[in-house]
């Protein structure tokens, strides 16, 4: 994550980036602003994920930053010394409320749960044990996955059949859902792949090679609602 700290006492930001970098967490310290309007400017040009915001500073408070961004995109931590201030904290809607001096274990437990709640992005390889060993693909080259028990055959564009010692569900899981569905309790389909649904057979997808892949009944609404935002 990366992190904006807004505090108009400069020691107690150097306090709380030294206490970030010293318990190695999960947060990169991108710009520190010691008022409002320079808090404002910091934010608009760093596009933080969180910010660590102080509430009583001179020529504009805490709560009068967060006015300037109505639909803000980041979190708030608010780091304050003062408890009065935890009602209107409240009602901005912030992740946590921290007390100066801020106390490490609450600072670790905070962060970490924000960086829990982070989307981690999606992997471009996947690892799979073969019968030949350790095997890399690349995301992008997966046509289809189909079920074999607990084994699963992993279909490439390249016309390459891989045999994975895991279950269908493993790879559900691991792969990017904006891409790949699972049509079947067999099939799991890369929906770039897929060049028409026919209405045969209870419902089949037609991938660009000219093969065909049934589509469950229960999933076919789905299945046409991902594949046509797709094309």
């Amino acid at each position: 994550m990366n992190a904006v700290i807004i505090d108009d006492e400069p020691q107690a930001i150097t306090a709380l980036a030294l206490l970030i970098g010293q318990l190695a967490l999960p947060c990169t310290v991108v710009a520190t602003a010691h008022s409002a309007l320079e808090g404002i400017k910091a934010i608009q040009k760093h596009k933080p994920d969180l910010v660590l915001l102080d509430i009583e500073m001179p020529h504009g408070s805490g709560f009068d930053l967060l006015e300037a961004f109505p639909d803000r995109k980041f979190q708030v931590v608010y780091t304050t010394a003062h408890e009065q201030h935890a009602i209107r904290a409240a009602h901005t809607h912030p992740f946590d409320y921290l007390l100066k001096p801020v106390d490490p274990d609450d600072l670790k437990r905070v962060l970490g749960e924000l960086a829990a709640r982070e989307p981690k992005p999606a992997p471009q390889r996947i690892e799979i044990s073969s019968l030949q060993g350790k095997v890399f693909l690349r995301v992008k080259d997966i046509v289809r996955i189909e079920a074999d028990g607990g084994y699963s055959t992993i279909h490439l564009s390249n016309g390459e059949k891989h045999v994975a010692s895991k279950s269908i569900g493993h790879f559900e899981e691991l792969l990017p859902k904006e891409t790949f569905f699972r049509c079947h309790h067999s099939h799991l389909l890369n929906l770039s792949y897929v060049k028409a649904y026919l209405n045969q057979d209870g419902g089949m997808a037609q991938l660009r090679d000219g093969s065909t892949v049934p589509v469950a009944s229960r999933r076919n609404a789905a299945f046409l609602e991902r594949f046509e935002a797709l094309t």
